[in-house]
C-alpha cells in the first residue's frame, strides 16, 4: 500500500496495533464476542481506507460478459465405515493423543492422522500392495480401494455412475483457497456445461470442524 500511497496506513507498528492484532484475534475459534465485534469494525475501516486505491474484479462481477454456465456447490456429509469409526475412536483414546493434549506432541501430527482416517483406513494402517499395471477387467470397486471400508469412497463410487461435469473435493485442504482454485479450474472461459462441485466431508469428525471453522 505504501507504494501507491506512502503513509496511508501509518507505520508498521501502528498498523499492527490498530488492525493486524484485533483482526487476527477475532479470527480465533475461542474469540470473545467483543473481539469478534472489534475485528469486524477494524476490517471495515481497513477496507474503506484502501478500497479507493485497489481495483478488484471477481468472476461473479464479469460472469455475464464471460457467458459462463451455472455452478452449483454441494456438501455431502459421509458416514464413517465401522472400521473407520473404530480406528478413529481408538486413536482419540490412545496415549499419543493424550500426549498431544498435554502439549508433549505437535497437534498437527494427530490432526493429519485423523484426516487420513477420514479418507481411507489403509492410509494409516497400510493396505495391500496396489502397485503394478492396472487390469481393465478388474472389478472397479477393488481398483478404488475397497469402497465398503470408507464412507467417502462409497459416495465417490455413486458419483462416478452419474458423472457429467463435476468436481469432487475428496480431501479438503486446510487452506480454503486451495479448494477454490480446484473448483475454478473447471468453471472458466470456454466452459459450456453447468458445473457441480461436491465436497465430501465425514460427519462428526475433524473434517466437519475445519469446514465450519
Amino acid at each position: 500500500m505504501d507504494f501507491v500511497y506512502c503513509g496511508k496506513l501509518n507505520s508498521l507498528e501502528t498498523f499492527t496495533e490498530r488492525f493486524a492484532i484485533p483482526i487476527t484475534q477475532g479470527g480465533y475459534a475461542n474469540a470473545t464476542k467483543q473481539q469478534l465485534v472489534t475485528a469486524y469494525k477494524c476490517a471495515v475501516v481497513l477496507r474503506d481506507a484502501i478500497s479507493p486505491y485497489i481495483l478488484r474484479r471477481l468472476k461473479k462481477d464479469v460472469k455475464r460478459s464471460l457467458d459462463l454456465p451455472d455452478k452449483n456447490e454441494k456438501v455431502l456429509f459421509c458416514e464413517l465405515s465401522s472400521e473407520q469409526r473404530r480406528l478413529y475412536l481408538d486413536y482419540l483414546s490412545s496415549r499419543e493423543c493424550r500426549n498431544i493434549f498435554r502439549g508433549r506432541l505437535d497437534p498437527f501430527v494427530g490432526l493429519t492422522l485423523l484426516r487420513k482416517l477420514c479418507n481411507h483406513p489403509d492410509l494409516v494402517t497400510g493396505g495391500p500392495n496396489r502397485h503394478g499395471e492396472f487390469d481393465e477387467s478388474e472389478d472397479p470397486s477393488k481398483s478404488f480401494g475397497f469402497p465398503e471400508r470408507s464412507g467417502k469412497m462409497r459416495v465417490l463410487m455413486q458419483l462416478l455412475t452419474i458423472w457429467k461435469k463435476q468436481v469432487v473435493i475428496f480431501d479438503p485442504d486446510w487452506n480454503p483457497s486451495t479448494d477454490t482454485q480446484a473448483k475454478e479450474r473447471s468453471w472458466r472461459i470456454g466452459q459450456e456445461r453447468a458445473v457441480t462441485v461436491y465436497r465430501l466431508l465425514c460427519a462428526g469428525t475433524i473434517e466437519e470442524k475445519v469446514y465450519h471453522r
